[in-house]
């Protein structure tokens, strides 16, 4: 079955991609989202995670990578490969999907909060933000 490992490979790239625009999303809200639109990246930000999460967590991702690593003749990048898929779907296999979403849309919401904390220099408004991550991180480390 040579076919998961292409499979696998494009996956990858998919999940990359992915990954790429919450990058693009984060990087957006730092510098040209509009005012007002905090709220609305929030969710986005909340959707995206959820879509990848639901995507590493899949059965079928699960089984593409079963199917590549029992391929006889592997190449070592491609050993790689299946290792580090491997340990991304059993990192995001350990947390619920609502988790993720509530990671996400807090994450997003905390950081408007802090720079809107900061550029006040008023720290104590950031705060009950930093407590909600400490509660979510908590969860997640469990």
């Amino acid at each position: 079955m040579r076919d998961s490992v292409a499979l696998l490979r494009q996956t990858g790239k998919e999940l990359q991609a992915l990954r790429a625009v919450e990058g693009l999303l984060g990087w957006d809200q730092e510098t040209y989202m509009p005012r007002r639109g905090g709220t609305a990246r929030a969710e986005s930000q909340a959707a995206l995670s959820t879509v990848l999460h639901e995507k590493l967590t899949s059965d079928a991702f699960w089984g593409l990578i079963q199917d590549a690593a029992a391929q006889p003749k592997l190449s070592d990048r491609d050993k790689a490969m299946v290792r580090e898929f491997r340990s991304d779907a059993e990192k995001a296999r350990k947390i619920p999907s609502d988790l993720a979403a509530d990671l996400a849309r807090t994450g997003s919401l905390s950081q408007q909060a802090w720079s809107k904390a900061r550029s006040r220099n008023a720290a104590s408004e950031f705060l009950p933000w930093l407590e909600k991550m400490i509660v979510l991180k908590r969860r997640e480390a469990e």
